[in-house]
């Protein structure tokens, strides 16, 4: 989408849409920006709200000598830095000092992040510069430290170097020529309306990250698309795959898509074929890439594929609309984006040599923190395949349950543990009592309070570790009310749900507190709705009660291993 097609979305109506505050903090104008943020948070369903203050007054506003904290507070501040300005501000610092310009840089910065924290701020937003030689050195200025590309090279180092230490800076990355002179010398905003889609896009797809919003799925066609040719029509031996001509291109797509399960994006097949035949070129052909352990569902059979798609789903327990859906095949895009509204189906170029870079500056697969768990994600799910199959040889669930010979451990949250926690609150829909999406520097504040206790869950069984997949968050006041419960899809049906709330049961006896609960419904959390009823609450004025009687426990099939 253009400038202009997005500016025609804030005609649009918002009012179902999810409330966003944004504050905009520049030392450029911003009013262009702000325009395409918003027409673009319309296609990340988002209200967005955006508070823009006035050119150049960063610090007065972080200080609270502005409009920035005026209820409602943002959630979130984006900090710009224009490149003109910095360059400017470069050139009127003494010729010996200027060695020292990126670290005075990076100390302001850090001031100007921890007094937003201070004040409640959970994200913050800033940019990468763009590395533009203003050719006083010439390239020799990457060897010189009083020039300004060493300088800006160090700034960016230095801000990445921040945003891995930091639990609330994200870091985006500007088009190479997002900077417009003409439009900056008579508007004083430094941002291409070429090349304003793409930034919005970028913060808007980090912000949504944050939220709990990710793709955490890609489909993959087979024939013409992670290879070239049909496998049934001209054989193994004849594909375009490999080194030579048009095969690097596959190669190199199936080089990026096991990067992305290596992430802990899952891969799954959907394809028009006989099974035996699909798999043989993963089994047999020298030049695959991928191979059938990278893959969490392999699916070739003569059915519509948007059918397939949702078996998919069901098979991997996550929702459509976290899915991403490559074919080549335009009229196979289109049956599956008409039946199933929620996937997001890119329109691949013609030319095979394009989706590579096409799909890179999507950038589909935003992500706002990785863990340990993400790297094995997909072995998991090969996990649970082996116990579904496992469940069908006994007569009964209790008997599967007790033949799965489970173990968990109860966890602190601490600096180990809150990254998994964190990731756990902000992407978990299905089992999430309240959706509320905490960020590790609010769950580090909750339990550094002293008014909060919480524990995080992880699980093995013999088929393997699970790792961290349930979390709990008790708010201690005249009950113990439970502010997060959240559990990854992975694990339903095995009874550590029931091993949760013993655990807050014996908490609650421990502090003579009773439970309080709420349970805030979603589209996606459903799964929930007569979770409390069945674990012995009452519902009273809305919420659910439950008195910390041991005679409330719960009867599972989990050893605790600690």
């Amino acid at each position: 989408m253009d400038f202009l097609a997005i500016k025609r979305n804030l005609r649009k109506d918002y009012s179902s849409f999810k409330h966003f505050k944004l504050g905009l903090l520049s030392d450029a104008a911003t009013q262009f920006l702000a325009i395409a943020l918003r027409g673009v948070a319309f296609e990340h369903q988002i209200d967005l709200e955006i508070y823009e203050a006035n050119i150049g007054s960063t610090w007065p506003e972080i200080n609270g000598h502005g409009g920035l904290y005026r209820s409602p507070k943002p959630q979130g501040v984006c900090l710009c830095h224009s490149y003109p300005v910095i360059k400017n501000k470069f050139y009127k610092t003494e010729f010996d000092g200027r060695k020292n310009f990126a670290d005075d840089f990076l100390i302001d910065f850090k001031k100007r992040l921890e007094i937003l924290s201070e004040n409640g701020i959970s994200y913050v937003f800033s940019h990468l510069f763009s590395i533009q030689m203003d050719e006083v050195f010439g390239n020799l200025g990457f060897q010189i430290q009083n020039s300004f590309a060493f300088q800006l090279q160090k700034i960016n180092l230095g801000l990445m170097e921040l945003a891995a230490e930091s639990q609330n800076l994200s870091l985006i990355s500007y088009p190479p020529s997002y900077f417009d002179p003409k439009l900056y010398y008579t508007s004083q905003a430094d941002i291409s309306f070429e090349a304003l889609p793409k930034v919005a896009h970028s913060i808007m797809q980090t912000l949504v990250a944050k939220m709990g919003v990710v793709k955490k799925c890609v489909v993959l066609d087979l024939d013409n698309t992670i290879w070239g040719g049909i496998v049934g029509d001209d054989g193994l031996e004849n594909l375009e795959l490999g080194q030579l001509g048009r095969g690097k291109v596959f190669v190199d797509l199936q080089l990026w898509l096991r990067e992305l399960k290596n992430r802990g994006i899952l891969l799954a097949v959907c394809s028009k074929n006989e099974e035996k035949t699909a798999k043989e070129v993963f089994l047999s052909h020298p030049e695959m890439v991928l191979k059938l352990d990278d893959l969490a569902v392999f699916v070739a059979n003569w059915c519509p594929k948007s059918e397939n798609i949702k078996f998919i789903s069901g098979q991997l327990n996550i929702g459509i609309d976290s899915m991403v859906f490559l074919d080549d095949n335009e009229a196979e895009r289109e049956q599956v984006k008409t039946s199933l509204l929620e996937i997001l189906v890119p329109n691949l170029p013609n030319d095979p040599v394009e989706w590579l870079s096409f799909l890179q500056d999507l950038n589909l697969f935003e992500t706002s923190s990785v863990s340990d768990e993400d790297f094995t994600r997909t072995q998991k799910y090969q996990q649970e395949a082996n116990r579904k199959q496992a469940s069908h040889a006994h007569q009964s669930l209790e008997e599967y349950l007790r033949n799965l010979e489970m173990k968990a451990k109860v966890l602190p949250i601490d600096s180990f543990t809150l990254p998994r926690v964190a990731q756990l609150l902000q992407r978990t829909n299905q089992f999430n009592l309240r959706t509320i999406r905490h960020s590790e520097t609010e769950i580090k504040s909750m339990i550094d309070s002293g008014n909060y206790i919480g524990f995080a869950l992880s699980l093995q069984d013999k088929f393997g570790d699970e790792g961290i997949v349930s979390a709990v968050l008790l708010n201690i006041n005249e009950y113990l009310f439970i502010d997060s419960w959240v559990m990854s899809c992975r694990v339903f049906e095995r009874g550590l749900e029931k091993m949760a709330l013993n655990l807050m049961i014996e908490e609650g006896i421990k502090l003579q507190k009773n439970l309080k609960a709420e349970f805030l419904p979603t589209s996606k959390n459903q799964y929930l709705k007569n979770l409390l009823p069945s674990l012995g609450f009452e519902e009273k004025a809305g919420f659910f009660e439950l008195k910390s009687e041991a005679k409330y426990f719960k009867e599972h099939f989990i050893f605790r291993n600690n």
